[in-house]
């Protein structure tokens, strides 16, 4: 049994051995097991830790976890429709929205998932109760302080600096393929002040400067840890694992707010029924404790008491920016296909 292994303080990505089952590709577990999903890296040694660990206490069994991205994930379940090769799917939010409206996932309950009721309204509107935001997280910038000795403080420092050149070419930003692109997209749109030309005109003028527009969080990690940008964008809880593990590395949350991304869990239609208990695991206090003090993200159950190690580390709820996700949904497809266009 494998999974990629991702630490930050490898350049590649190892295969080592897992206690958990973990799949490649289209999944080829036994129909009577569960499968899971999970992004790379750290954040799969936290789900094995605290959601699988939870789920075998509960039920004597392992998950089968399946490492992949958000989007990969998706279009498995829309090809196999009704029955699903995965089970319990980690969605980025505007998949999860996506999903929803193309009746591929369940309607979780209390009844099913009693966790469900410590969640507050704000991470299960948008989707219905059709998925439920189990962290949050705030947007960073990991960098190179050997390169970089005045990281910005703002955000708008950011943006324009890119374009300016300040950094040389030795950026890399989320890609509009990327579960959290069009966020960005729109993140920038808010705090430049521009509308969508004008967004699409402020790339054109920094893509010079820009190494590469990366589509996954391994992707993202890889770049920096093999020193080919000297900052990127990503979700502050990899960005202070990094840090924890590479001293030449830190972390900076610019201001005056930024943005927030969740990951979603939801079930797919035709799901056993044991996967309302893996659901009910991941919105589970002392298992999201648990991910949290590896994985250094903010929770979405209100009863999580975070390890005194990383108290420092979550971003405040009061700091981040939600996007306006539906309304973001409905634009990506013109989005995606400007940014193909004009981005390649």
């Amino acid at each position: 049994m494998f999974r990629t292994h991702c630490r930050t303080t490898s350049k590649l990505c190892v295969v080592a051995f897992s206690a958990a089952a973990v799949i490649w590709g289209q999944p080829s577990a036994a129909s009577d097991q569960l499968i899971v999903t999970t992004y790379g890296g750290v954040w799969a040694d936290a789900v094995e830790a605290s959601f699988a660990k939870c789920y075998e206490e509960r039920t004597g069994s392992k998950p089968n976890i399946s490492i992949g991205s958000s989007a990969e994930w998706l279009a498995q379940a829309r090809a196999s429709a009704g029955k699903p090769p995965l089970h319990v799917l980690m969605l980025g939010e505007l998949d999860a929205i996506h999903a929803t409206r193309e009746g591929l996932l369940e309607q979780i309950s209390a009844d099913k998932v009693p966790n469900l009721e410590k969640i507050p309204a704000k991470f299960r509107e948008p989707w219905n109760d059709h998925a439920v935001a189990m962290d949050y997280g705030g947007l960073a910038l990991l960098y190179n302080k050997e390169a970089i000795s005045e990281p910005p403080s703002t955000w708008e420092e950011f943006f324009k600096g890119i374009a300016d050149g300040r950094y040389g070419r030795n950026v890399s930003l989320m890609s509009m393929s990327y579960a959290w692109g069009p966020s960005l997209f729109w993140f920038i749109q808010h705090t430049l002040g521009l509308d969508e030309d004008g967004a699409f005109e402020y790339l054109a003028q920094a893509h010079p400067n820009i190494y590469r527009f990366w589509s996954t969080s391994v992707e993202s990690l890889n770049l920096f840890a093999n020193r080919e940008v000297d900052v990127i964008t990503v979700w502050d809880g990899r960005a202070y694992n990094f840090v924890e593990e590479n001293d030449w590395a830190a972390v900076v949350v610019p201001g005056p707010h930024t943005l927030a991304g969740s990951t979603v869990v939801a079930v797919t239609k035709g799901a056993p029924e044991a996967a309302w208990i893996y659901v009910d695991c991941v919105l589970d206090a002392e298992a999201q404790a648990i991910f949290s003090g590896i994985a250094f993200y903010g929770m979405t159950n209100k009863e999580v008491v975070y390890p005194a190690s990383i108290s420092d580390k979550v971003t405040a709820s009061r700091d981040v920016v939600v996007p306006p996700l539906v309304e973001i949904s409905a634009k990506i497809p013109q989005w995606i296909e400007r940014w193909n266009r004009e981005m390649r």
